[in-house]
């Protein structure tokens, strides 16, 4: 940001005045711009019909005292980035719907209810493995109209919860099939070093974990601008061929 202020600002900007303007950035301002960037590679695709729900670990190189099976212990403090994201199978293209940044302690079951609760009703079939097997995931998930193809832990439910009503729409074979796809996200994020943070403060750590998420957007965006031009390309090239033989 520092390099590029010339070009935007009438004077150059050092590094530390972003630093201090981004601490005054409300977290919420973050996941509005990456919700802009989803809706954006929806009007230039379509709304995708299959969702999925993960978290993964925002490391730090913070390590804090612990008291662990009665002795002191260091150990590093973490954070979780929560991602709600979609799938375009035909264009092997993920984006992320909607995402969050929080500490490691809270759960991936709260962290979907949270997300589920920022987006209108979706209809597509929504995948998480059995960390978000609880009765608030299950409720949140029909309230969206999604269909529940979320991973069941081995108890057995006999109440008449959402948890059991939903239970017969799990497809085993389509979350085996399609379940991995979202590892992709984290995948690629971890091979370009963007899940290790030398930052310190807890605010400004849960924004760069949504910054990161919004990093994966705006490349999916790019491409979804180049499939869309495509596609309008080769639609209207076989248009005018069926034109030009009608001749």
């Amino acid at each position: 940001m520092e390099r590029y202020s010339g070009k935007f600002l009438s004077r150059k900007l050092d590094h530390s005045t972003f630093g201090k303007i981004i601490n005054r950035i409300p977290l919420v301002y973050f996941i509005i711009l990456i919700e802009a960037f989803a809706n954006r590679i929806e009007e230039l695709l379509y709304k995708a019909t299959i969702a999925f729900a993960d978290s993964t670990a925002v490391s730090t190189g913070i390590y804090e005292a612990r008291i662990h099976k009665g002795k002191e212990i260091k150990a590093r403090k973490d954070y979780k980035l929560h991602i709600l994201a979609g799938y375009f199978p035909e264009y092997c293209l993920t984006y992320i719907k909607t995402a969050l940044g929080t500490d490691k302690h809270t759960s991936d079951a709260e962290g979907l209810v949270q997300m589920l609760d920022r987006i209108i009703e979706w209809l597509c079939y929504m995948l998480a493995d059995r960390g978000y097997d609880a009765e608030k995931v299950h409720e949140a998930i029909v309230r969206k109209k999604m269909v529940d193809i979320v991973k069941r832990k081995k108890h057995i439910s006999k109440m008449a919860s959402y948890r059991s009503i939903t239970e017969k729409f799990f497809n085993s074979n389509l979350y085996k099939e399609i379940r991995g796809i979202i590892e992709t996200i984290f995948g690629g994020l971890e091979n370009k070093g963007l899940l290790k943070t030398r930052l310190r403060n807890p605010s400004t750590i849960y924004k760069y974990s949504v910054a990161v998420a919004i990093n994966h957007n705006h490349r999916t965006s790019i491409l979804a601008g180049l499939i869309s031009s495509l596609r309008y390309f080769f639609e209207t090239l076989c248009v005018n061929q069926i034109y030009l033989k009608g001749y």
